[in-house]
């Protein structure tokens, strides 16, 4: 499981969750139909101290297959919930419907820090592939439908990080339709410093919502620790906000 956060112009801040299950480690039943399905039972609580903020309880299904002998995919689920700024408590807990097992169960927190009109950047959402739009849903942003990459690990068979983030009310920093820039990069973590030629720079106009959607190519970068980076300039080249 992996998470993000982000803030909508007309509903507010929204954390957006992420939860893929291996297929070939659930159990899979067959239906009337012939065919074979596995089903996870979720569990979310979002809590404030003792007070549950929202709750979640839900059924997700894997695709039919015709044979359990080579399940080779993995299956997605993803869920915007909307909630006030403030720290947050999150619960997790997953069980196999067809299986006698414990449940699984995770906590985290989180903060949701989007005050109305302040200059902000979303958290930053990494993006395993991406297709434009043809019917909007939870999967849509901007234009486009993003299936996340939910590790902070890179193998070696994947050669590109792409990611997605959004600039909120830079305008007021600037002044409104005001020029600014977008610099992204990968920095080692150890020095702080930009590695070799990983340095983006895209001129943007301030908007209420600034877009900042680009990859890089990773085929040679070495082994390591890095930190992906995206940070707001202004016409002076002062760093605003990263």
């Amino acid at each position: 499981m992996s998470y993000t956060t982000f803030c909508s112009p007309d509903a507010g801040p929204f954390i957006e969750t992420y939860l893929s299950v291996l297929g070939s480690s659930v159990c899979y039943i067959q239906k009337d139909n012939g065919k074979f399905q596995a089903s996870i039972l979720v569990t979310m609580l979002f809590k404030q101290n003792d007070t549950i903020r929202d709750f979640r309880k839900y059924e997700l299904f894997s695709p039919e297959v015709d044979d359990t002998a080579a399940i080779n995919f993995s299956f997605l689920d993803q869920q915007r919930v909307p909630l006030p700024n403030g720290k947050y408590d999150l619960e997790l807990t997953i069980a196999d419907k067809n299986r006698e097992m414990k449940p699984f169960e995770v906590k985290d927190n989180f903060e949701l820090d989007y005050p109305a009109g302040v200059a902000k950047i979303s958290g930053v959402q990494l993006i395993e592939s991406f297709t434009k739009v043809e019917k909007p849903d939870v999967l849509t942003k901007s234009g486009y439908d993003f299936i996340p990459f939910l590790d902070n690990y890179f193998p070696a068979a994947v050669n590109k990080l792409t990611f997605y983030a959004e600039i909120y009310n830079i305008g007021k920093l600037l002044g409104t339709d005001d020029k600014f820039a977008v610099a992204a990069s990968i920095e080692s973590f150890e020095t702080g410093k930009v590695v070799r030629d990983n340095f983006r720079l895209k001129r943007e106009t301030a908007k209420p919502v600034n877009v900042v959607f680009s990859e890089f190519d990773l085929t040679n970068l070495p082994s390591g620790n890095y930190s992906l980076v995206i940070a707001a300039r202004d016409k002076e080249n002062k760093e605003l906000m990263r």
